[in-house]
């Protein structure tokens, strides 16, 4: 019983770790993909920051060249998002995988507040001021609907949350675990580690 008890600890702490590591390794991708992007369509300066890319100026770039950079950010989010869901079936009793997509879908959450109220407020009759996320630029750059955009990404984080409670082995302590990690992974990359190497 006690090496039970032992092994469940252990368990969740692994899976809070790793999603501390995961956290930032997601951010820095999700910026890469939008820095990587901008310098193979020609963005004169972008720069690097922790939490953001800058594009430098964007004045003779395409409103698509505008949209792709906007949405690369995003993709590598996805497919970081989708490694982590198709790594358990090849390492179902390991907690990277479970960690890894949600600290990657994690960077979608801010989305899922807005999403939300958007739905109440537009069966009202009424519209929200779009928010300057990524999906919205790209979707405003590209003539596409960023409600759409949005939306998607919201619904990527409750659809992984979801996947969570359902597959997480003892998940009244792992979901708590890897959503604990998962928001100390953004502390300690927003506040500590983020702007001392990428400032």
């Amino acid at each position: 019983m006690a090496s039970a008890r032992g092994s469940t600890a252990k368990w969740a702490l692994s899976l809070a770790g790793a999603s501390i590591i995961f956290v930032p390794v997601g951010i820095v991708l999700h910026e890469l993909g939008h820095l990587l992007t901008a310098l193979a369509l020609g963005f004169p300066n972008p720069e690097f920051h922790f939490s953001a890319v800058s594009p430098g100026d964007v004045s003779q770039q395409a409103q698509w060249e505008l949209g792709a950079v906007g949405l690369a950010g995003p993709l590598v989010t996805f497919l970081l998002t989708g490694l982590g869901i198709a790594a358990h079936r090849r390492w179902p009793d390991s907690p990277w995988p479970f960690a890894l997509a949600i600290a990657a879908a994690s960077r979608f959450a801010v989305a899922v507040p807005f999403s939300l109220a958007n739905v109440y407020v537009r069966a009202t009759g009424r519209r929200l001021a779009p928010p300057a996320f990524d999906e919205q630029k790209a979707a405003d750059a590209l003539g596409w609907s960023g409600e759409l955009l949005l939306g998607l990404t919201s619904a990527t984080v409750l659809l992984v949350l979801g996947w969570l409670i359902f597959t997480l082995p003892n998940r009244w302590l792992s979901v708590p675990s890897v959503l604990v990690g998962t928001a100390s992974g953004w502390a300690v990359w927003m506040v500590g580690l983020g702007p001392i190497i990428f400032p």
